[in-house]
């Protein structure tokens, strides 16, 4: 198999993404073999569920920071005070900015440490495999590459085709 490089592959994945998440009714592909049960317990696929929620749960505090801080700093141009000065400020809407961006880094961090365990993980079944590559895209997001997501994406993918093989 030829090998291929990481340029080919960002360019070719918005097309089998695009594909993957809208399929036409006609051309739906059954990928489970009859031999892979999907109820069977696997340990990664359960790990990266809890990856994800814990990634929608930042996501949400992300969120919530923003809509704090713009109302802070709404706060901040009716009382004649610099966007700085009020995020030192001791109100009370400024240290729950830093709790929650202290919260945000540290899921980032648990984040960080979970997808490198998981990248590390061989998949089990083409289930995992593929929770593997959403996970890969979701760390990817629309913007730029991290090292995890290209990692997951690559383990993923190869588990996949060697399963496919198989079949």
């Amino acid at each position: 198999m030829p090998k291929l490089s990481r340029r080919t592959l960002i360019g070719a994945l918005p097309l089998a993404v695009d594909a993957a998440l809208h399929p036409r009714p006609a051309e739906a592909p059954q990928l489970r073999p009859a031999r892979i049960a999907p109820s069977a317990v696997d340990d990664l696929l359960e790990e990266i569920r809890a990856w994800i929620q814990t990634h929608t749960a930042r996501d949400a505090m992300v969120c919530a920071y923003s809509d704090a801080e713009g109302r802070l700093f709404l706060k901040a141009k009716a009382l004649g005070l610099s966007p700085s000065r009020i995020l030192r400020s001791n109100l009370d809407d400024a240290r729950a900015l830093k709790v929650l961006n202290r919260d945000i880094k540290s899921a980032d961090r648990k984040l960080d440490r979970a997808a490198a365990r998981i990248a590390q993980t061989r998949p089990q079944s083409l289930e995992a495999a593929m929770a593997q590559i959403d996970m890969g895209l979701l760390i990817q997001g629309p913007y730029d590459w991290d090292d995890h997501a290209y990692a997951l994406i690559q383990s993923g993918r190869a588990h996949l085709w060697q399963s496919l093989a198989h079949a």
